[in-house]
């Protein structure tokens, strides 16, 4: 016998995932989980609504005291990619819903923050390599599109070697095209 299980609405998917600008709530991570196929009137994800407490009394974190309602509300869903979704029901000791909980208020409070212009989301660099950023701008270098995505990939890429620098305890300068330690 299966199961019942109290899924989210399309809505409240749609929901969650806005909040939080279509970006993965783990903050360890922060993939964008949404973007273009390669048909122009399609669009791809790979964002999951997870539940915090699970839909399903054989679930992960089950809560036997929430009614249907609450474990189908917007408050028990949390916005992640397909990987961090299957990472906190992996490893039910360390992703509690406590720990779940504050990274949904972290990753609003983020989002609300990047709409507003004063933080950028951005996903930490894996293994020490920082995370590229390609902008194109047609076919004038000196457009001031061109130069705006220039500026703005250089000030990404300084904020990653910045991160990079505190990792390994180094420093570095970019001298023309390349990467030259102080």
């Amino acid at each position: 016998m299966t199961a019942m299980r109290d899924d989210f609405s399309r809505q409240v998917k749609e929901t969650v995932a806005r909040r939080v600008g279509y970006h993965c709530s783990n903050p360890d991570c922060r993939k964008l989980t949404s973007g273009p196929q390669q048909q122009p009137d399609k669009a791809l994800s790979i964002g999951v609504a997870a539940h915090i407490t699970a839909a399903a009394s054989n679930g992960p974190r089950y809560d036997p005291s929430l009614s249907a309602r609450a474990r189908t509300s917007l408050t028990n869903a949390l916005w992640l990619c397909q990987n961090c979704a299957k990472l906190i029901d992996s490893d039910l000791q360390r992703y509690t819903v406590a720990l779940l909980n504050t990274w949904k208020e972290q990753a609003e409070v983020t989002a609300q923050r990047a709409v507003a212009g004063t933080e950028a989301i951005t996903p930490k660099p894996v293994r020490g390599k920082p995370v590229a950023y390609r902008y194109t701008a047609g076919s004038d270098p000196h457009s001031k599109q061109a130069q705006h995505n220039i500026l703005y990939t250089s000030n990404i890429i300084g904020a990653q070697i910045d991160e990079l620098e505190h990792y390994f305890g180094t420093a570095f300068d970019i001298e023309g095209n390349t990467l030259v330690p102080l």
